[in-house]
């Protein structure tokens, strides 16, 4: 199990680990870049290769444990805060309906229109003005 060891190297002299903190971890492939399902093999995998007369303590466990649960919760968090994100962008895009607006199309020109509909694009929500589609990032003045 190389991935274990590369993240929980020990030392079997002294017993003594160098376990890096998910705080500590820095860059890509860090401790801060797994997955709850990679983080959950790990500890199975520490589990499995403890040494039986030096096993992981129960508290040790129990933090390990408590760190996934806080990785799923704080993944589900980041999930719900893009939906409401959008939800909010595109609202905003829907309460330009109507109006006159002044903004740089797709296409990079100026144009200047009544909003007659929103969809919600890659970046956020585009305005349709006429033919042309303007993001509404790139609105610069309503009336």
């Amino acid at each position: 199990m190389t991935a274990v060891a590369s993240v929980n190297p020990t030392n079997t002299t002294t017993g003594s680990t160098n376990a890096q903190s998910p705080s500590a971890a820095t860059g890509a492939g860090g401790l801060g870049s797994l997955t709850a399902s990679d983080f959950l093999q790990l500890l199975i995998a520490q589990v499995e290769n403890q040494s039986p007369l030096n096993p992981v303590s129960s508290s040790q466990f129990m933090a390990q444990t408590a760190e996934l649960s806080t990785l799923e919760q704080t993944a589900k968090l980041s999930e719900e805060t893009a939906t409401l994100l959008d939800t909010q962008q595109f609202s905003a895009g829907l309460s330009a309906m109507g109006k006159t607006v002044t903004g740089i199309d797709t296409t990079g020109n100026s144009v200047t229109g009544k909003v007659t509909s929103v969809t919600l694009g890659t970046s956020g929500p585009v305005l349709h003005i006429a033919n042309s589609l303007v993001p509404l990032s790139s609105v610069s003045s309503a009336t």
